[in-house]
């Protein structure tokens, strides 16, 4: 998770090509981990604004990938979908974000996943 903090450090300095540079290295070093799709969908969200929701739109397909990910990881699956329910949210696609809290609920009592502490902050 090092590589996602280098990532958010050029993200706040305003250097987002080095952030977006960051996202897809840690994507292309481990392809199959979920949080590294979810932390660059979570990002390609942040650039969408009222006048263009592309952005939106394409972190959702990533976020979709990331949930697959987890899936089959049979890790970070709460997490994941966590991040996809606020992306989905900023989209105004409820249907995802009731999907995705259904699913974090069906699967909360899985003790091998890592509880969300932000949970109770949404």
């Amino acid at each position: 998770m090092a590589m996602v903090n280098v990532a958010s450090c050029f993200f706040r300095t305003g250097r987002q090509a080095e952030c977006e540079a960051w996202h897809l290295r840690i994507i292309a070093d481990n392809p199959e981990n979920p949080m590294g799709w979810s932390r660059h969908a979570t990002y390609i969200a942040m650039g969408a604004s009222d006048d263009d929701p592309e952005p939106l739109l394409r972190a959702l397909d990533i976020s979709a990938t990331a949930v697959g990910k987890a899936r089959t990881w049979r890790a970070w699956l709460r997490w994941v979908l966590a991040d996809r329910c606020r992306i989905a949210a900023d989209a105004k696609r409820f249907d995802i974000v009731e999907a995705a809290m259904v699913e974090i609920l069906d699967d909360w009592p899985c003790k091998c996943e890592i509880d969300v502490p932000f949970f109770e902050w949404d």
